[in-house]
Parts: C-alpha cells; sequence; structure tokens
C-alpha cells in the first residue's frame, strides 16, 4: 500500500500526495453482494486500454431496511501522470456481482460527466456502469469522495468513513445507505433450480432415501467385473518353451 512506483500505470502517481477515491453504490436487493471497480487508461495515449487494476468491496446492508446495502468502492482517480506527461482521466467500469442492472445515476455526476467530455462509450448493457475519472475533487453531492494525504492509509481510511456517512466533512463506521450515493443498482436473487441432498432429505426424507436406495443398486448392477490378466507375449513365449523343456525330460 505505501510503495510507490514510477510508471504511467502507477496508482499512486505522486509519491509525495496520496490521493484516495472511492464511489457510493447503492444496491436494493436482498442480499449483500460484491461490487467491483474495473481500472484502466482513459484518454492519455500511453495508458489508453492499460489496467491500472480492479479493486472489489462488499455492500452493507442498513440496519433498519433488510433490502438496501451500499457499497463504498475505490477507484483510480483521474490526474496528472507520474512523469508530469499529462492528464489522464481513468476509464473506471463499476459492476455488482449476481443479477444486477443499473438502475439510476445521481443527477449531478451525471451533468458533470455531460459536460465534461470525452464521455466513456457505453456498450448499451444495464449491468454495468463506466465513466472517465473527474479530475476534479467532487464531494458528496456527487456520490464521490476524494481525500489526498502524505499517508496513503490515512487518506484512504478517511474517503471511506466519509464515504460510510455521506458527507464530504464527517465519519462514519457505520453505513449510511442511502447518504451520499452516486450510482444504484437493482438486484435480484436468482431462482434456485436445483436442491441440494441435505433439502431434499428435509423436504421429502422418504423419497429421497428410496431414490439414494435405487440410485446405489444401479449402481452395483452396471459395476464391471473383476479384471483380466493379460499377459504379454512374451511372457506367452516364455511359458510355452518352459512347459516344452519340461515334456522332453519327462520323455
Amino acid at each position: 500500500l505505501t510503495s510507490w512506483v514510477g510508471d504511467h500505470l502507477s496508482w499512486w502517481p505522486n509519491p509525495q500526495e496520496f490521493r484516495a477515491c472511492y464511489i457510493k453504490v447503492r444496491v436494493s436487493g436482498p442480499e449483500e453482494v460484491m461490487v467491483r471497480s474495473r481500472n484502466s487508461g482513459g484518454d492519455h495515449p500511453d495508458t489508453t486500454g492499460r489496467l491500472y487494476g480492479i479493486r472489489d468491496s462488499r455492500s452493507v446492508r442498513d440496519l433498519l431496511r433488510p433490502n438496501v446495502s451500499s457499497a463504498c468502492v475505490e477507484f483510480k482517480c483521474g490526474g496528472m501522470l507520474f512523469d508530469q506527461s499529462g492528464v489522464d482521466r481513468t476509464l473506471v467500469t463499476v459492476t455488482p456481482q449476481g443479477s444486477c442492472r443499473h438502475t439510476a445515476t445521481n443527477s449531478l455526476l451525471r451533468e458533470y460527466l455531460r459536460q465534461h467530455p470525452p464521455h466513456a462509450r457505453h456498450d448499451n448493457h444495464t449491468t454495468t456502469f463506466s465513466m472517465l475519472a473527474p479530475v476534479d475533487p467532487l464531494g458528496h453531492n456527487y456520490g464521490i469522495y476524494t481525500v489526498s494525504d502524505q499517508n496513503p492509509r490515512l487518506a484512504k481510511e478517511i474517503a471511506i468513513g466519509r464515504c460510510f456517512h455521506g458527507t464530504s466533512d464527517g465519519f462514519s463506521r457505520a453505513m449510511k445507505v442511502d447518504a451520499g450515493t452516486a450510482l444504484t443498482f437493482t438486484c435480484t436473487e436468482k431462482a434456485v433450480t436445483r436442491q441440494s441432498l441435505f433439502q431434499r432429505l428435509q423436504n421429502s426424507p422418504a423419497d429421497t432415501v428410496a431414490q439414494i436406495g435405487a440410485e446405489m443398486r444401479r449402481l452395483v448392477q452396471t459395476r464391471p467385473g473383476p479384471a483380466r490378466v493379460i499377459a504379454y507375449p512374451s511372457v506367452q513365449r516364455n511359458r510355452r518353451t518352459r512347459a516344452g523343456q519340461r515334456r522332453n525330460r519327462q520323455q
């Protein structure tokens, strides 16, 4: 976390000032989900299409509302590259795990991205959200949390605390799911198409035991017979030779 590498794909391009960026993602659904950000070069010719890194964060459920959770997901900040050769606005793609679709974007964030081209190319899928990371340190009104510090651990901790709290100057370790969000995804549980053995035994024990017994009997009936030992030709020749020698001696 505290190491620094002088490279165009360095997550921390400035060793004197570490900048942490997080986006708050609201998830409407019965389960907590893992939310991933994929960060690659955006609009700089030396980084375009090259991967900076991937970050995962699990959504945290609201204690009073069982069907809502939020995640604070780190992304690679946009800004000047390590050698001051230019600014790169990171291409950030946010994708929740599971059966989810993107249903809402913070209106201020959407307007900011519209007014600051170039724009991320959307592939018309509703399961992800893509943006070119803002260079400006946006705040909670946009659902973006940016903190700079000489200590990267401290920068990340403060940014996460503000994201949990949903404000640009507060701090919390308890997630406020509706405060200061950037994106909303709606997720549904996948239908269970096959029960486990334990579930089958619970629901219909007699039928399940009968099915297991029938399957075991079928396996016994189809079990192959004992293996036949077939001698190699050289072994067979040696046996015939020894048998001929014994007959000669007897004569």
